[in-house]
């Protein structure tokens, strides 16, 4: 009886941490651009741009979200690089990452928008040289 007990109580941990809190942002799209192009090992800036789809006559800006990113090696082992990222314009937010190996990278973005809900993408970013 105790190890389902164990059991049970390990998966409902586990589906909890495996969620991301809040409500999920329907219709928001996120795009990624990288300075310099192409990416290198050291300083680079990313920016993403977030539209709001979700009314197909007027792709809006979205302002004032939280944004924040996380940069990791696609090969385990590596440290991941993180970085809060601050709207330049409307809609669109920049961050400096100090990338520390060439080869691929994804990026991984949390938006929590204004309105509670919260956006969760991952985007490639690839080929970034080593000096």
């Amino acid at each position: 009886m105790s190890r389902l007990w164990i059991g049970l109580v390990a998966a409902a941990l586990l589906g909890v941490a495996c969620h991301p809190p809040g409500r999920s942002a329907e219709g928001i799209e996120v795009r990624l651009s990288v300075a310099p192009q192409p990416p290198v090992v050291g300083l680079d800036t990313l920016t993403l741009q977030l539209t709001d789809t979700s009314d197909s006559a007027a792709h809006r800006p979205v302002t004032g979200a939280t944004v924040t990113v996380e940069a990791n090696m696609l090969h385990p082992g590596m440290t991941p690089v993180p970085g809060t990222a601050r709207e330049v314009s409307p809609g669109r937010y920049a961050a400096d990452l100090s990338l520390t190996m060439g080869g691929d990278w994804v990026v991984l973005v949390e938006a929590r928008l204004r309105d509670g809900r919260t956006v969760h993408q991952e985007l490639p970013l690839r080929g970034v040289r080593a000096p």
